[in-house]
């Protein structure tokens, strides 16, 4: 399997994780008085087996297999999050690759702090790598994100953004 499509099937699906990892934005007021008000997530460990529905010749990949393993736990301070996939792929030219897939975070209970790291490999080898956090101002409530890989930049996101957790704890009320 070439790297190179590999590599934009999955960037494909890291960027639209990420973005939805952070969440719609809610007004200020609603997603404070949100944060006050979230029930707590308990810790908890769920392992998932991954396969492809059968393909009719549409793309090229045509055959998966594999396990997802997600945990959550909970200390005095914030959740810390991990997620594990590990794929083996059969493409088209029924050429074996083996996608293995590392996210973690930790997301203070107040839902105002935010780090991550996420790791992905093929058959091994480093494909990608984003790691970055965040902080909020004190005064003004916007939140400054920090990645430092792929590449060093500073983003600056609405006071009203939700991170996983708190999206979660969002969508349960």
């Amino acid at each position: 399997m070439k790297k190179s499509g590999f590599t934009q099937f999955w960037s494909r699906i890291l960027l639209a994780g990420g973005l939805a990892l952070a969440g719609p934005s809610q007004p200020a007021s609603t997603a404070e008085s949100a944060r006050s008000a979230y029930p707590e997530l308990l810790p908890h460990r769920a392992i998932y087996k991954v396969t492809l529905a059968p393909n009719r010749g549409r793309g090229q990949i045509v055959g998966v297999d594999g396990r997802m393993v997600t945990d959550l736990q909970t200390t005095c301070e914030g959740y810390i999050s991990s997620q594990r996939m590990v794929t083996r792929m059969v493409d088209e030219s029924d050429e074996l690759s083996v996608s293995d897939i590392f996210a973690s975070s930790w997301e203070s209970l107040d839902g105002r702090s935010y780090q991550f790291s996420v790791r992905q490999r093929l058959d091994n080898d480093l494909i990608a790598e984003y790691e970055g956090n965040t902080d909020a101002d004190a005064a003004s409530g916007a939140v400054r994100a920090i990645l430092r890989k792929p590449v060093e930049k500073t983003v600056t996101l609405p006071a009203e953004i939700l991170f996983p957790n708190g999206y979660m704890k969002a969508l349960l009320e």
